[in-house]
């Protein structure tokens, strides 16, 4: 039984002799179990049983139990199970066990990362060094060649990735102060449209034709620019923009005139 007052044993190397038939409780104070705890016995004697106390008090107790369980004992996971069961927390346990797929939770180890550039680098890690290769009797030339490119194109990969993401976010960023300049082109263009209508001024089929294009092409050009595996100047992005909302202006004001 754990305790978390009354002094108890002394901190140190204490050995806990159980040689005699009677049965007592011993009692450890809290803050003694927050280092190793060697628990010794012959073949029967209880040692899982006993790890399962310890575990169960120290789910009941609320705090985080990581059990990394060699033998895999069925019963300490379900007793694991029905204390988590028993705090009305089902939720917290979780089971994995690559050997039972159907009871055992699944691991992303690309699902969390900081950077981007962290998921090259643990997919990079499957792939093994020209030292390990030299290590494995039988496999000193495998994948030579092509271990190297394929490490090659999934860092290529990953950047453009990351590159297109962080070209996104400040896509993001200038749109609000891109919508100011494009409303007043848009009515701009709209007013210039209905004077031409009133008057003998020319509404130009061909500025009409090439500012649609043009507007086309350079939304299409900073999308494909995007994915491009190189530094792209940040002023692109607004001058961009900024030269889509005059191109749109022309559009709307040489309009073809309708009576």
């Amino acid at each position: 039984m754990i305790m978390d007052s009354s002094p108890l044993i002394k901190v140190g190397n204490s050995l806990l002799f159980k040689l005699k038939c009677q049965i007592w409780s011993e009692l450890i104070h809290l803050k003694h179990t927050e280092g190793h705890t060697l628990i010794v016995g012959t073949t029967g004697s209880g040692k899982t049983r006993m790890f399962d106390i310890l575990i169960s008090q120290a789910i009941l107790r609320g705090e985080a139990v990581i059990i990394i369980d060699p033998k895999g004992d069925k019963e300490m996971r379900d007793n694991a199970r029905r204390a988590c069961e028993a705090m009305g927390q089902p939720e917290r346990f979780v089971s994995f066990h690559p050997a039972f797929p159907e009871e055992s939770v699944r691991i992303d180890p690309l699902r969390n990362f900081t950077r981007v550039t962290e998921i090259a680098s643990r997919l990079a890690a499957l792939i093994p060094s020209e030292e390990e290769r030299q290590k494995s009797k039988g496999m000193q030339d495998m994948g030579k060649g092509w271990f190297a490119w394929v490490k090659g194109r999934m860092e290529a990969f990953v950047n453009v990735i990351y590159q297109f993401y962080t070209r996104l976010a400040l896509l993001a960023a200038w749109a609000p102060y891109m919508l100011i300049l494009f409303v007043p082109a848009v009515y701009d263009g709209m007013m210039t449209w209905r004077i031409k209508r009133t008057n003998f001024d020319y509404a130009s089929p061909v500025l009409h034709r090439y500012s649609v294009r043009g507007t086309m092409y350079l939304m299409a050009g900073l999308f494909i620019a995007f994915f491009i595996p190189i530094a792209l100047d940040p002023v692109v992005i607004p001058l961009t923009m900024m030269t889509c909302c005059v191109l749109v202006g022309l559009t709307f004001g040489n309009l073809q005139k309708r009576v």
